[in-house]
């Protein structure tokens, strides 16, 4: 059984590494559940992100701000007793307060997560394919409270990751 640590930060920084030095990218592949994850290892991915948009569309849930810090830190405690990947999860606006952010980072820390990412979109969140919606951004203190709240619940056990 892999745990968390061993699919943490320091595995992340080392695949980070390595995809630089060989000039290549960091090959990441969406995974909503355990079978994604295991495909992901046999086809030698080097980590596995967990988005929002899969993990709803998983869930029969609309990509709007529906999906909670648990529905993530259950797709990522899944993920990692599955594959000893890294698992970078992408939080959207992570509810658009700094006190929503903390949570988020805290508890996906907790589930496993190796680095969490953050877009600037204001809340409530837009799908990014929607056509009848524009998604305004957040303003920039808002996410730099976001950014600083996050840091603050996990150190450096975990990756922050910006989305513009």
């Amino acid at each position: 059984m892999t745990t968390s640590a061993e699919a943490g930060i320091a595995p992340l920084v080392t695949r980070i590494a390595a995809a630089a030095g060989a000039r290549r990218p960091l090959r990441a592949i969406g995974a909503a559940n355990p079978v994604a994850a295991k495909v992901a290892v046999e086809t030698g991915c080097d980590a596995l992100w967990v988005s929002g948009l899969e993990v709803s569309t998983a869930l029969g849930l609309p990509d709007e701000n529906v999906l909670g810090p648990r529905d993530l830190a259950d797709t990522v405690l899944a993920l990692t007793r599955t594959a000893a990947l890294p698992v970078i999860v992408d939080i959207d606006n992570a509810d658009g307060t700094p006190a929503a952010a903390r949570r988020f980072a805290g508890d996906l820390t907790r589930a496993g997560a190796a680095a969490l990412c953050l877009e600037d979109s204001a809340y409530p969140k837009v799908n990014s394919f929607a056509l009848h919606r524009s998604q305004a951004l957040a303003g920039i203190e808002t996410v730099t409270e976001q950014i600083a709240a996050m840091r603050d619940a996990v150190g450096a056990q975990v990756a922050l990751i910006a989305r513009t």
